[in-house]
């Protein structure tokens, strides 16, 4: 994830790798070589990204949270500003890394991470960030870098959460909370289209 204005798509990005390597950036990907694959699941603005590697296939998917909305002109005006990454390993053992390096006000600010109760946390600039993982991430200056390693058939629910430093902070989502925001939104927009919910649960 190279880039991400929030609260708005108009708003300072968070992450901003697109301007330079040391600008921000959210990777979730194997640790050795792999061949990419994208594509978005039919219907839906839910990205799937699948590496393909000489031990087994990683599946990331990906999408904001844009919460419940019955008028499409009004789509993201009650957003959680949740941005989901789901890694899962679909065949053999893939190990992957998640690299968490935000960098609020297009890459001039670097937060100080901090450890918390299921994540850790990114003060900065204007922006507090709160990144929810089921695996604790040692931190590093300005974000925290861990391994990530489900076995076949299991994945791993990951939930960067933003909020204004003056204001409530973001905070920890659980794993039931996540699956049920990355299905709504992949589900409502199906049922906009008249598609059949094909989505699932977020549970392999």
């Amino acid at each position: 994830m190279d880039w991400l204005c929030s609260p708005r798509f108009d708003s300072p990005a968070v992450l901003a790798a697109l301007l330079g390597d040391e600008a921000g950036a959210w990777s979730v990907r194997p640790t050795g070589p792999a061949d990419a694959s994208r594509r978005y699941l039919d219907g839906t603005m839910v990205l799937r990204t699948e590496f393909a590697t000489a031990i087994g296939t990683l599946a990331v998917t990906g999408a904001l949270a844009t919460g419940p909305s019955e008028d499409p002109h009004r789509l993201g005006a009650d957003a959680t500003h949740l941005l989901i990454r789901r890694p899962a390993c679909t065949s053999g053992t893939v190990k992957a890394v998640a690299d968490f390096r935000p960098r609020p006000e297009y890459g001039l600010v670097i937060p100080l991470p901090a450890r918390c109760d299921g994540g850790v946390t990114a003060r900065g600039g204007a922006a507090s960030l709160t990144l929810s993982s089921p695996v604790p991430l040692p931190l590093h200056p300005g974000g925290a870098s861990g391994t990530v390693a489900p076995a076949a058939g299991q994945e791993v629910r990951l939930a960067l959460h933003r909020g204004p430093r003056s204001g409530p902070a973001p905070r920890i989502w659980r794993q039931e909370e996540i699956a049920d925001h990355l299905t709504a939104g992949g589900d409502r927009r199906r049922a906009e289209l008249g598609l059949p919910l094909r989505l699932g649960t977020g549970r392999m």
